[in-house]
């Protein structure tokens, strides 16, 4: 079992990890990310017969490998490693043989499908995301913009002349 770090990819901090260490933002994980996307304690260090593992610990945001949520699972040098919404390279001299648990390498077009794999969700957490939702108005079109506006002034316009109408009806006159 050769050395594994993980790479934070935004800030390229780099931690060693080791059997036993936690991951999480509290100040006794070895692995301390301040990241509110990331739970006090969010994920354990195991070795599983000479193997490092990572096993989420009932975090609220997940823990992902290479896109799939998964909750525990071996760390494989080159494998993308998401922990709330912090990317994590994970890095180390594990040979082919290991990563594919003593099996043959894999062929290369079975290599060239993985790397085309992480370069893509590596594109996508690049990229900016954009609410699914109505989300910001600010990310709305102007026509969305302009008719959020003319409808917030016709209700606002119609609240009012519903007050002075049950004004009026209290006060036992004709509506104005």
């Amino acid at each position: 079992m050769g050395a594994m770090r993980l790479c934070r990819r935004d800030t390229g901090e780099s931690w060693e990890v080791e059997e036993g260490h936690l991951l999480g933002r509290l100040k006794a994980c070895h692995v301390r990310i301040e990241d509110s996307s990331i739970s006090r304690k969010h994920a354990a260090i195991e070795n599983r017969e000479g193997t490092l593992w990572i096993v989420d610990q009932g975090s609220s945001n997940g823990t992902f490998r290479n896109g799939q949520k998964t909750r525990a699972f071996p760390l494989l040098a080159g494998d993308l490693l998401t922990v709330g919404k912090v990317a994590l390279d994970v890095v180390g001299d594990e040979t082919d043989s290991a990563r594919n648990g003593g099996e043959e390498p894999q062929t290369e077009v079975q290599e060239s499908q993985a790397e085309a794999e992480r370069a893509q969700l590596r594109r996508e957490l690049a990229a900016p995301r954009r609410s699914k939702g109505f989300g910001d108005l600010d990310q709305q079109p102007v026509e969305i913009k302009l008719l959020a506006v003319v409808l917030g002034g016709g209700l606002l316009w119609g609240m009012m002349e519903l007050v002075q109408w049950i004004s009026a009806r209290m006060e036992g006159g004709a509506p104005v």
